[in-house]
């Protein structure tokens, strides 16, 4: 085969031929119950040709979608762009946008640790990324939204459903939804290698919410991420590193369920405010409703941007012990290129350290990143998290201050591929009398992760 024949980087398939693919393989996941699934040959090709090498592959191998034509795309992006082809010309028409992307990675641990069931792997400190010396498809990411047309002060209506495929659902999965109350799975399998020992690979629907706004007022009905803390499901060219921070898997909130209004006072003031059942559930757990509220303010300059978050509402089952998480964010653009990032949450719960006992947990996260290019962004991290009783994170071998200093960039070969690789050091400086861990499967008060993600949007 001559490099004539073969067709530029978008050998890696678009991401918009993943949506065939995700029409057979939901049904055959979901009725193979987390087992790895048979599929016919067409589905087999489809997926092997999304994951190989643009080197080796022809325009003529390339399996088709609606019918349509291979180059269909943008100028510019890597032949999978969605924009214009014939999947999104009927939404369009309805004011709809399909899009979303894939994430893969694969990490690897200076301490060797074991991965679950059996072992912890990278885990508590490399969350999304918490599986060592193997490869990862972390998500695999599609959203349906409507924006409301507010451009000339009128009432719309939009909204937006997202579904996650890949190793990073049991993060974002809610109770009543894809579990049981008990917590055990519903939609997707209790017994694999997953965290816990559940299914590697699931399903989640992190957002399904309608919203109806106008120029000043925003107002959104279902299920959404919660707006506390800065570092979430980053994915912008700017994100430092895969992995995330402690704040958002042990003090953050991630989807909810519920109604949240953004009222803009002026051009550079909003405040927010909102009630929700709870920090993933779908269907409460208790009958007590969480309240949450902030306010941002951004420069007239849009260089600096203050923001405050806050949540309160009992978490635990019988609603008794009433919990507080602020959020504190500041950020500072300068000198074209750089850009400072402060964020500090705050947090206690009523009885939380069981005997009548609070329970506290802190944070300080400190991040600089450079646009170098274009296409290059660089930058380094810094977490602090006290977990003063020990209750917050997990596995633990009790209380004690939790750091990481991650180092990462982002480089976008084109608009629609991105490569970020990430280096982690964590380590956990315990309280007297604590015992050893938590790294290395229990052994080691600190590890190194070198994690490598590839993004592909549609």
């Amino acid at each position: 085969m001559s490099l004539q024949e073969v067709h530029p980087v978008m050998h890696l398939v678009r991401l918009r031929r993943f949506v065939c693919i995700v029409r057979e393989l939901i049904p055959e996941f979901t009725r193979q119950n987390n087992t790895m699934p048979s599929f016919d040959k067409q589905s087999l090709v489809s997926i092997i040709l999304l994951l190989v090498s643009p080197a080796v592959l022809r325009a003529e191998d390339l399996p088709t979608c609606c019918g349509d034509e291979i180059a269909c795309g943008e100028a510019g992006y890597c032949g999978f762009a969605f924009s214009g082809c014939c999947h999104d010309r009927f939404l369009e028409s309805l004011g709809l946008e399909i899009g979303g992307y894939m994430q893969q990675s694969i990490n690897t641990n200076s301490r060797n640790p074991t991965n679950p069931p059996s072992g912890s792997g990278n885990w508590p400190g490399a969350g999304w990324t918490y599986r060592n010396d193997e490869y990862m498809l972390n998500r695999t990411y599609l959203t349906l939204s409507r924006a409301p047309d507010t451009s000339h002060g009128q009432w719309d209506v939009g909204g937006e459903v997202d579904l996650l495929y890949g190793t990073d659902y049991q993060f974002l999965q809610s109770r009543g939804l894809e579990t049981h109350s008990d917590g055990t799975n519903k939609w997707n399998s209790d017994n694999g290698s997953g965290l816990n020992g559940i299914g590697l690979m699931g399903l989640a629907l992190p957002q399904a919410y309608i919203e109806v706004a106008n120029d000043v007022l925003s107002m959104k009905l279902g299920h959404f991420y919660h707006p506390l803390g800065f570092v979430r499901l980053d994915v912008s060219g700017a994100a430092i590193g895969n992995s995330g921070t402690y704040s958002l898997f042990y003090a953050e909130f991630l989807p909810v369920t519920g109604g949240m209004a953004d009222l803009k006072l002026t051009d550079q003031i909003t405040v927010t405010g909102g009630l929700h059942r709870g920090n993933g559930n779908w269907t409460d757990n208790n009958d007590n409703i969480n309240g949450f509220w902030g306010l941002n303010w951004t420069s007239a300059d849009e260089n600096t941007l203050l923001m405050y978050k806050a949540d309160v509402g009992a978490e635990d089952d019988a609603g008794a012990n009433d919990q507080y998480i602020q959020s504190i964010v500041f950020e500072q653009k300068f000198l074209d290129r750089w850009a400072y990032i402060f964020q500090s949450d705050y947090g206690f719960v009523n009885n939380g350290a069981g005997g009548g006992s609070d329970a506290s947990f802190y944070s300080i996260i400190n991040m600089i990143g450079y646009q170098f290019t274009e296409k290059l962004h660089g930058g380094i991290r810094h977490e602090w998290f006290d977990d003063v009783d020990g209750t917050r994170v997990a596995p633990a071998p009790g209380p004690g201050a939790w750091n990481a200093v991650a180092a990462g960039g982002t480089y976008k070969i084109c608009p629609n591929l991105w490569l970020r690789p990430e280096l982690r050091w964590d380590w956990f400086d315990a309280d007297a009398g604590v015992g050893p861990g938590p790294f290395k499967d229990g052994t080691e008060r600190s590890q190194f992760v070198a994690s490598f993600s590839v993004f592909m949007f549609l």
